[in-house]
């Protein structure tokens, strides 16, 4: 993989080559301009390296929740529904590093493509509107209730924050 550039020119360098598990991710083949689309390719590519894997489900390595993790994680849709991508990858890299006792280097090819702009707006409304179904399910205006707010004065709002940049949404 690093044939040709300057850091194979040191043997301490080549000696590490395949001793570290590796996972791989490019996007390049991601070339969607909205969400839904841009979100199921990337589901399809964190499937194909889960299948690349599927080794760790010989045996008795995966306890039961993590061997069913696993399975769904290799079915058609590429992800489970309450699981986003991010934790996929880090779920796949705790595994590999408990089956081989050796961190992990996971190698992204981000590739400049038009998904990254539609993954991102898509992640930003999601995590807003996750936020104010939070909101609602802690029920957290109870409390300002108790100390005698009035319920027609609180606001709730769901922030999504990308570096400097902020998302918000009004519940």
């Amino acid at each position: 993989m690093f044939e040709g550039l300057s850091i194979w020119n040191e043997e301490k360098y080549r000696q590490l080559q395949g001793t570290y598990p590796v996972i791989f991710l490019s996007f390049a083949r991601v070339k969607e301009k909205d969400y839904e689309n841009c979100r199921s390719k990337l589901c399809e590519i964190v499937r194909d390296v889960y299948r690349e894997f599927s080794f760790l489900r010989e045996g008795s390595f995966l306890d039961g929740r993590e061997g069913e993790f696993f399975e769904q994680m290799m079915m058609e849709d590429g992800r489970r529904k309450d699981s986003d991508i991010t934790s996929s990858i880090h779920q796949l890299s705790w595994l590999l590093h408990r089956y081989y006792g050796k961190k992990v280097i996971i190698l992204l090819d981000e590739y400049d493509t038009p998904m990254q702009e539609a993954y991102v707006k898509g992640y930003w409304e999601e995590t807003v509107a996750a936020a104010l179904i939070q909101i609602e399910e802690k029920q957290y205006e109870k409390e300002l209730i108790i100390r005698g707010i009035e319920k027609e004065r609180i606001r709730k709002y769901g922030f999504a924050f990308l570096g400097k940049e902020v998302l918000i949404g009004e519940g």
